[in-house]
């Protein structure tokens, strides 16, 4: 092979290294700059990141995670159940993806299908929280011997609060 030849393929070889590095490089300052936004607060600059960050990496599920979050906590709970369903639909064995989905549709009102993200959440994981929050929802639809086995699991997890439900409530 020619040292021409050997140059060029050198340089097309470290051009298309730099475009890989730039590209991996960028979506990482997109991507943790948005994080920072949502942690500042300035959700709508989070989402916008957010959704850059989509762009180029479309099947990273976290992205679709984070900027539920970012959605939720701008009251947008529509918005962030279309992204944990993107996330789920990406990586349906992350506990969290159901968990924070059922969050948002106990916001609105959702209460049988927050109960069953709660459920899945459980399946998949031994989430404290997720325990409590399903024991409040099935005594809220009048399920008070539901909720209290609910909230012994999570104060068996550590859950503190989960003590004083039973407290209150399993005494009725």
């Amino acid at each position: 092979m020619s040292k021409e030849i050997t140059q060029d393929i050198f340089q097309k070889l470290r051009n298309t290294f730099n475009d890989i590095s730039m590209k991996k490089l960028y979506f990482f300052i997109v991507y943790n700059r948005a994080i920072i936004k949502r942690k500042l607060g300035d959700f709508k600059a989070a989402i916008s990141d957010y959704s850059l960050a989509i762009k180029l990496k479309p099947n990273h599920a976290p992205l679709y995670f984070n900027r539920g979050i970012a959605k939720y906590d701008s009251d947008n709970k529509e918005g962030s159940i279309k992204d944990y369903d993107l996330a789920i639909e990406i990586d349906p064995t992350n506990a969290h993806y159901f968990y924070n989905r059922g969050l948002a549709k106990a916001k609105l009102s959702n209460y049988e299908g927050a109960i069953n993200d709660y459920s899945k959440a459980i399946e998949l994981a031994d989430i404290a929280e997720a325990y409590n929050n399903r024991g409040l929802l099935k005594q809220r639809l009048g399920d008070t011997k539901g909720a209290c086995l609910d909230w012994e699991k999570a104060g068996k997890l550590g859950l503190q609060k989960a003590h004083e439900l039973i407290a209150i409530y399993g005494k009725q």
